[in-house]
């Protein structure tokens, strides 16, 4: 009896052994175990620098700290007008002379600094480095919509990792973007002067501001906050250009400007590029902080290499990016791409969360996971600001044809070829863009695709990210309209 027991004993010792032997290997072999190194060529950069004195950015770096835009920088103002009013007044929406002098006065340095910028040949941005990249300790939200993983180890040598969400020094320039977006607001203030009482709009300088936005906004490396800031400037300037339209009474500017807002401005083809290097950056960020922080443990070296596998996430981050990039070019509302991961949620329970850190890539999982959810948030919201765009472009060749002949065409088909290349597509379906003759006006069907029935030209211009329309001529052209 007793040598039974012991035969059924040591049987179940060899059946543990053979177990916990079992799980090591399997866990070594899942832990050591990555994809190959994927071809990420196209997303590597390859920095050839231009000359300082051939390059707008160096030119424009001088800005920072010379913009004065805030309300707090004019003493004599404050108390006088709220920020609200301020901020209408930096936009266009309140011509005021007696506000404007000073603020172009004290930002002279700065605009120099801007037109001098507009002579260069090239406009190039330094390239991104992330081994360079050092989290902050800013609580503020990342500059370029970039979150990155810091992963560590605690003095035990165990491995953790959690969410940086502050801005990250070498993925963007925030200063940059945010004086060179002010200064874009002073340089609209000096295109509407007065001469014997009237305004007169300086339409040389905004189609050269038009045209230098675009440059900047598809320059070699430019970051994603850099890409906004430019579309962001494009549209302030085109909106302000169209609020100016009933006095413009020169066709061939008219044209120029047709021509350019529906042709050459920044589309989502230019957001496309930038959005999907920048979001790949963030895996390289994650992986470069993972080559710094392995454990020397050769136990916990091998839980931190379970838990992220730097090759396969590249792999996935580079197909759901490919998805994307294709979904941009069929020009959708949405990009309808599948999660490249399971959900994280945080509802859920610890099992649940166990049960989803036990699996291999964790941290991998997550890091794919946010930049599929910041991309899926991000690129409706800017499909918002490309739309104006194309409606102005319509507007101004609309009003190109009433300079012409007095009335407005029956349909935007007779504006091309003479006034317009093509009819403007609308951002939104991909359909020409809506015209209703009747009240002389022409708009975008918006996020909600309502066709033919002038809906969107009834709301307040206020919510221009979802309507964009403009109306075309004046009240005399109306008048000639119904003769």
């Amino acid at each position: 009896m007793n040598k039974t027991l012991l035969k059924i004993i040591i049987t179940i010792a060899c059946v543990i052994a053979l177990g916990v032997a079992a799980w090591n290997i399997a866990f070594y072999i899942l832990a050591v175990r990555d994809a190959p190194a994927p071809d990420d060529s196209a997303y590597k950069t390859v920095y050839n620098p231009v000359p300082p004195e051939t390059n707008a950015i160096v030119t424009l770096e001088k800005l920072v700290g010379k913009v004065k835009a805030n309300l707090d920088d004019y003493q004599e103002m404050n108390g006088f007008v709220s920020e609200e009013e301020w901020e209408s007044f930096l936009q266009g929406d309140k011509i005021d002379f007696e506000m404007q002098v000073p603020v172009v006065v004290a930002n002279q340095e700065a605009l120099a600094l801007l037109s001098e910028a507009m002579k260069k040949p090239t406009v190039q941005f330094a390239p991104l480095h992330a081994e360079d990249t050092l989290p902050s300790d800013s609580d503020s939200p990342p500059a370029n919509m970039v979150i990155s993983a810091t992963l560590h180890t605690d003095e035990d040598g165990k491995v953790s990792a959690s969410v940086d969400t502050s801005a990250l020094k070498a993925l963007s320039k925030p200063t940059l973007a945010t004086d060179f977006f002010a200064i874009n607001k002073i340089a609209r203030m000096t295109w509407q002067n007065t001469k014997d009482g009237k305004v007169i709009f300086a339409w040389d300088d905004a189609l050269a501001n038009l045209q230098f936005t675009k440059r900047y906004g598809i320059a070699e490396n430019v970051t994603l906050i850099n890409f906004l800031v430019a579309l962001a400037c494009q549209t302030s300037d085109s909106d302000l250009m169209i609020k100016n339209i009933r006095d413009l009474e020169d066709k061939e500017i008219a044209k120029k400007a047709a021509a350019f807002l529906n042709d050459e401005a920044l589309r989502p083809s230019d957001f496309k590029k930038c959005l999907l290097r920048e979001s790949y950056a963030m895996v390289e960020v994650a992986v470069r902080l993972g080559e710094k922080t392995t454990p020397k443990n050769p136990r916990e070296a091998l839980k931190f290499r379970f838990i992220f596998k730097p090759n396969e996430t590249r792999q996935r981050m580079l197909d759901m990016l490919d998805a994307m990039g294709k979904a941009i070019d069929r020009d959708g509302q949405k990009l309808d791409v599948p999660p490249p991961a399971p959900e994280l949620d945080r509802n859920l329970n610890f099992i649940e969360k166990y049960a989803y850190a036990m699996k291999p890539n964790a941290i991998g999982r997550m890091l794919l996971q946010m930049t599929y959810d910041n991309i899926n948030r991000m690129y409706p919201n800017t499909l918002g600001s490309f739309a104006p765009l194309r409606v102005n472009a319509c507007a101004f060749a609309l009003r190109a044809y009433w300079l012409d002949h007095g009335r407005l065409p029956d349909s935007l088909d007779e504006l091309a070829p003479e006034y317009i290349k093509t009819v403007p597509l609308d951002i939104y379906g991909g359909k020409p863009v809506q015209y209703d003759r009747e009240r002389g006006v022409v708009y975008s069907a918006g996020p909600k695709l309502v066709y033919g029935t002038g809906e969107f030209a009834r709301e307040p211009y206020q919510v221009a990210s979802a309507i964009s329309y403009c109306w075309i001529g004046t009240r005399k052209s109306k008048q000639m309209d119904r003769q």
